[in-house]
């Protein structure tokens, strides 16, 4: 079973430039329910 693609879905290259800046969170958050991916 193939998963639809979303219009915000990004490709392998932009995610892994963007992941620093995700990861980017306040000690004090709270833990994340959902993965970044």
């Amino acid at each position: 079973m193939t998963r639809r693609a979303y219009p915000s879905d990004v490709d392998d290259e932009t995610y892994h430039f963007l992941l620093p800046y995700l990861a980017l969170s306040p000690e004090h958050a709270p833990q994340r329910k959902y993965p970044l991916r």
